[in-house]
């Protein structure tokens, strides 16, 4: 059931998936930056982008989805056995658009915005919501350093025996040879709806990848939430003294 549901059939629903298991940072949907929690980050973010119709925060947790309603948004109970570690995320997609289409609600696009993802920008979402027009999935990545690069890469089994992690790569030793590449890094996920149902997948086939520069954090530990603690406190200043 879409609790607090007012209108009907929106063209781009934004959702922002919230369980209340974490490991990594204990209720980390609840944590505080720059005096909000991530989920009212996320949804202020959301309402202040003007593609949506609707903003829908997807939990288990009636904590949470208190206090999405407590910030503006529409709210969708999530089963528990789709909110574990090991829940694909598609699955959630999925119940959501079930529920959605159960409530009259049949959006043709749906862009996924991650409460773990804080410095994203109403700027990114607007973005891959004009791609979308052209591709029927768009995410936004982030270059990996080329120290980082999958060529340098390794695994170990048991015994510490290092085996390449992409062995289909050419082995490479300059960093001047190496091609770029990118990582997810969780600002925003864009879907049109009928695509996705057809392939269940997020991503799909051929995704168009946005290409964001401005750092990003995607939070996953304690030292993650510290990191964009401390960037969202800079990017306050840097707005306080470029404003007008």
């Amino acid at each position: 059931m879409v609790s607090g549901h007012s209108e009907s059939h929106p063209r781009t629903v934004a959702l922002i998936p919230a369980r209340s298991g974490s490991k990594g940072v204990p209720n980390k949907n609840m944590q505080i930056i720059d005096g909000e929690t991530l989920i009212a980050r996320a949804i202020r973010t959301a309402l202040s982008t003007p593609v949506f119709s609707l903003v829908v925060v997807s939990s288990d947790d009636e904590v949470i989805l208190q206090e999405a309603r407590n910030h503006g948004a529409k709210t969708i109970l999530r089963p528990k056995d789709l909110a574990t570690d090991s829940s694909p995320i598609a699955e959630t997609v999925a119940h959501t658009l079930s529920e959605l289409r159960n409530a009259g609600i049949a959006p043709d696009y749906l862009i996924l915005l991650e409460p773990s993802c804080p410095l994203r920008t109403t700027q990114m979402i607007e973005e891959v919501s004009y791609c979308l027009q052209n591709h029927d999935h768009v995410f936004t990545v982030s270059l990996v350093d080329l120290k980082f690069h999958p060529a340098k890469q390794f695994t170990l089994n048991d015994a510490r025996i290092a085996q390449r992690a992409a062995p289909g790569l050419p082995k490479v030793a300059n960093r001047q040879e190496l091609s770029p590449t990118y990582i997810r890094n969780g600002a925003a996920y864009g879907i049109k709806v009928s695509s996705f149902e057809s392939q269940m997948d997020l991503l799909g086939s051929n995704p168009y990848a946005i290409v964001i520069d401005s750092p990003l954090v995607n939070i996953d530990t304690i030292s993650d939430l510290e990191m964009a603690r401390g960037l969202a406190r800079q990017q306050k200043i840097d707005e306080t003294f470029s404003g007008p």
